[in-house]
């Protein structure tokens, strides 16, 4: 599945989402098992989830950067 993704998509949001999988995961457990997260779960998804808002926002600046300079 992950290389069908990859020949439709570019590597770094195929490997963003492979991130969100076990989140995703979770939360469908939640909703349709009935299973309980703990605390230390919760703050391993927000760590994982601001560690990509801070990667997607780099990358951005990143090529912007590359626009204008010329390079």
């Amino acid at each position: 599945m992950q290389s069908m993704r990859l020949l439709l998509r570019k590597a770094s949001k195929v490997a963003a989402f492979s991130y969100l999988q076990p989140i995703i995961v979770a939360v469908l457990a939640v909703v349709f098992s009935g299973e309980h997260i703990s605390k230390v779960e919760i703050a391993a998804g927000a760590l994982v989830l601001f560690g990509m808002y801070v990667s997607g926002r780099t990358s951005r600046r990143y090529v912007h950067h590359l626009a204008h300079s010329g390079t």
